[in-house]
């Protein structure tokens, strides 16, 4: 049996994951090397399950997410809160809240604002599916109070407000009683036990949550792990503790991801860690020359898997006659003319080439700007018909006894837009239909690499990495002179197209299924 403890904690703090509103920025990306390693146990039907240590209501929309609702979970407020799936209440509808009398709902784009008198009592969150997240109870446009509901349909815990500031957070048993409750003043993060679930806890006051929760792991350790089980752990310096049970017969795995900082803290418990276990995996090379430079003792034990985001189709880009482009940018970085000038070249010399210039959750300052200095340098040094494309609309697109709006007919645009991508399934569903990726910055995006190359498409890089090996799956060019011959390469030919494929389809084969298994295997021996 294998058991996986991931790193997705929350942002603001350590122990509680809120779920973004579906009218907001997510500020990461989600994929990681857990949910990968997890999609390779669930493919090869590998007896594994998930641990999950930090209070997490909205966890099997996150799971649904990420292809893993199936995946067996082991939670540690599930068991603080009572939860059984097979004793849980009905989930609850908005009727069932108490608002007193006269009180109406006004339905906005973004949430449920519960009106009385003319004043407004409350906000109701609601996510994307149309479960409620969280109900806001005002007085006086003061925030009073925040349930949190489990996206199986109870309300988890409340946030009770004192001056408009959070005061204490009850987490909630499925009956209603409190089991815990936590201080949540500034400076304050104590953790008290409700007398009546005293028996469940060694202690009825805990200075902090990571102290009760640390508690409560190395129980469930001990119960679960058994002879010849593996426990897999991301590497994060809340997951640290985890490490340090004696589980006797079990073996350990430490895991990094590029996308934590762990790898770079100067913290005696990083070194700990990498001596509690038994094997250390990282999905980039530079992750483990880092870890063998800096830790020599434990080179032997430090092994390289790449990542891969198996939720993408390859090669369906190949039915479009039309070539997208897909151009990475980045939030924080201005493009130079110059640059944007050579990709516009691209779209002019080639009929049905398409760019599309790719922000990760920007704001709408930038993509307005970009798109401005686009629409610039088209009209200043180009044709501008060289760039643009007819639009006439799609008969199939009206009804019987609809005919399509005259003024429509004829319109022309850009064969280039701007677009902000706000979550990995946008990302998917544009890369889907994606011919060619380009990313110039001075270290390509890591997500976007391992999109690209888990839908097996080429990409055009100014630096050489890991994902992407010039003239097999990808042209990695010294100046910008040479992106008409990388352009040309992979769409006015569709041999290296193909070809670049056949060597993605390799790439993964070996870091996905069950070759990874027994890779680890054969490390752990």
């Amino acid at each position: 049996m294998y058991y996986f403890i991931p790193a997705w904690y929350g942002a603001e703090r350590t122990w509680q994951v809120d779920s973004p509103l579906w009218y907001r920025m997510r500020q990461t990306v989600e994929f990681d090397e857990s949910i990968h390693q997890l999609r390779i146990f669930q493919s090869t039907g590998k007896e594994h399950a998930l641990i999950i240590p930090h209070y997490f209501p909205q966890l099997r929309y996150f799971l649904h997410r990420q292809d893993l609702l199936e995946t067996e979970c082991l939670s540690i407020f599930d068991q603080i809160q009572g939860v059984h799936q097979e004793d849980l209440p009905l989930p609850l509808q908005l009727d069932d809240f108490s608002w007193g009398s006269f009180v109406t709902f006004l339905y906005s784009p973004f949430h449920i604002m519960v009106m009385k008198a003319g004043q407004q009592v409350g906000v109701i969150d609601l996510g994307p599916d149309g479960n409620i997240l969280t109900v806001t109870y005002q007085k006086d446009g003061v925030i009073r109070s925040v349930q949190y509901l489990d996206d199986r349909g109870f309300i988890s815990s409340i946030v009770y407000y004192q001056e408009g500031q959070p005061h204490f957070q009850d987490y909630l048993h499925t009956n209603g009683e409190w089991v815990l409750r936590e201080r949540r003043d500034e400076g304050h993060r104590s953790v008290y036990v409700n007398p009546v679930f005293a028996s469940d806890f060694q202690k009825t006051h805990y200075p902090t949550m990571g102290d009760l929760i640390n508690e409560k792991m190395a129980q469930l350790l001990q119960e679960a792990c058994q002879e010849g089980d593996r426990l897999v752990v991301a590497a994060h310096a809340a997951n640290e503790p985890f490490l340090h049970p004696q589980l006797e017969g079990t073996k350990k795995i430490l895991s990094f991801h590029v996308g934590r900082d762990f790898v770079e803290q100067e913290d005696p418990a990083f070194e700990r860690s990498c001596q509690l276990v038994d094997v250390i995996l990282t999905d980039q090379l530079k992750g483990k020359e880092g870890l063998q430079a800096r830790f020599p003792l434990v080179a032997d034990k430090v092994h390289h898997i790449a990542s891969y985001d198996t939720r993408l189709r390859l090669g369906n880009s190949q039915q479009h006659k039309e070539s997208k482009v897909f151009v990475y940018q980045r939030a924080d970085q201005v493009p130079a003319d110059e640059e944007l000038v050579a990709l516009l070249k691209e779209v002019a010399a080639n009929p049905l080439v398409e760019l599309v210039f790719a922000f990760y959750n920007a704001d709408q300052g930038r993509l307005s700007d970009l798109e401005a200095r686009l629409v610039h340098l088209a009209e200043s040094q180009f044709d501008p018909g060289s760039l643009q494309a007819g639009m006439s609309p799609d008969p199939s697109a009206f009804g019987e006894n609809e005919l399509p709006d005259e003024d429509l007919e004829g319109e022309v645009g850009y064969r280039f837009s701007v677009k902000n991508f706000l979550s990995e399934v946008e990302i998917i569903q544009e890369l889907d239909e994606t011919r060619l990726i380009v990313d110039l910055g001075v270290e390509p995006d890591l997500y976007t690499q391992i999109a690209g190359i888990s839908a097996g498409i080429p990409q055009i890089n100014q630096v050489a990495s890991e994902y992407v090996d010039h003239l097999k799956n990808g042209y990695v060019i010294e100046e910008l002179d040479e992106l008409c011959v990388a352009f040309g390469h992979y769409l006015s030919k569709l041999k290296p197209w193909n070809e670049a494929l056949i060597y993605a389809v390799q790439k993964i084969r070996e870091n996905t299924g069950q070759r990874v298994i027994e890779k680890w295997e054969g490390w752990l021996a």
